[in-house]
Formats: structure tokens, C-alpha cells, sequence
């Protein structure tokens, strides 16, 4: 025989009503939702990391390449870009390396440009305490096409004895 469902027994049952089980469900849906939210800004955060270390990685090439050119050569490669090859020196071993330079960072990657600067030039350019001529200042800059900020690496060189 069955016995009758009262009121005091539907009280004294344990479980969740569907209301809480609708107000839990609806508390995970809007925290997946947030968490989800955030996938594409770090995966644009990633690849913008990934440009930065691609930048600055061709910057250190560029510099320690730099250390091939004999001394007096350097300034033949002031105002190279990568993206014009019209500023590509007419002499090895300058124009080798210019070359393979324009070849490592395509022009739909980014771009590389170089300045040179004598540290002898009158108006202290290299911001030594004097003037120096066996010093030369040479800066590389690598513009990524993705990233708004660009790379800018400066060392001074100086002339073996």
C-alpha cells in the first residue's frame, strides 16, 4: 500500500529546486562566457610577443653582422632600408650582407633601415664627453608590419688599433 504525500514531506527532502539549479547554471554560463572572452586577446598578445622577439632577434643579427665591415665601410651603409634596394651598397662585403639583411625581413614582414654616425662629427652626435674619431655610432631600427611599435638597437663601434 502506498503511503500519501503530505506537505511536511515534500519540505523534509533533501536536493535543489529548479530555480537554484537555473541560477547556478545561468552563474557558469556567464563565467564561461567572460573566460572565453579573453581567448582572443591573449592570442593577440602572443603573436604580438612572437613579432617583438622576431624584431628585436633581426636587430641583434644586423649589429653583430655589422662587425664583418672593415672600420672605414662602415658609413656605406648609412641610410640602408630593407625595403628599397637602391640604399643596397655597391661593394662587398657591405653589399652581401646588405642583401642577405633585405632577404631575412621581407617587405611584407617589416622593414630594416640603418644609420651611421661618425663620432668624430663636430656637435658631439654620439653623446661622448669629446669627440672621437676612431668611434662610430650605428643604429638599427626593424619596424614590424603587425606591431605599432618598432625596434631600436644602438651600439658604438670602435676601430682596432
Amino acid at each position: 500500500m502506498r503511503t500519501p504525500v503530505t506537505v511536511r514531506s515534500l519540505r523534509t527532502q533533501s536536493g535543489f529546486t529548479i530555480v537554484e539549479v537555473l541560477i547556478a547554471s545561468m552563474i557558469v554560463v556567464i563565467a564561461l562566457v567572460a573566460i572565453a572572452g579573453m581567448f582572443p586577446q591573449g592570442y593577440k598578445q602572443v603573436t604580438d610577443a612572437g613579432r617583438l622577439t622576431m624584431a628585436v632577434t633581426n636587430a641583434r643579427a644586423v649589429q653583430e653582422d655589422m662587425k664583418l665591415v672593415p672600420f672605414a665601410n662602415l658609413i656605406n651603409l648609412n641610410g640602408f632600408d630593407s625595403t628599397n634596394p637602391g640604399t643596397i651598397p655597391a661593394t662587398p662585403p657591405e653589399s652581401d650582407l646588405a642583401t642577405r639583411w633585405q632577404n631575412d625581413l621581407t617587405a611584407a614582414e617589416g622593414r630594416t633601415t640603418i644609420q651611421v654616425t661618425s663620432c668624430a662629427a663636430a656637435g658631439n652626435p654620439c653623446g661622448l664627453p669629446a669627440p672621437i674619431a676612431t668611434i662610430t655610432q650605428v643604429t638599427v631600427t626593424v619596424s614590424m608590419t603587425a606591431l605599432p611599435q618598432s625596434v631600436r638597437l644602438t651600439t658604438l663601434l670602435a676601430r682596432p688599433f
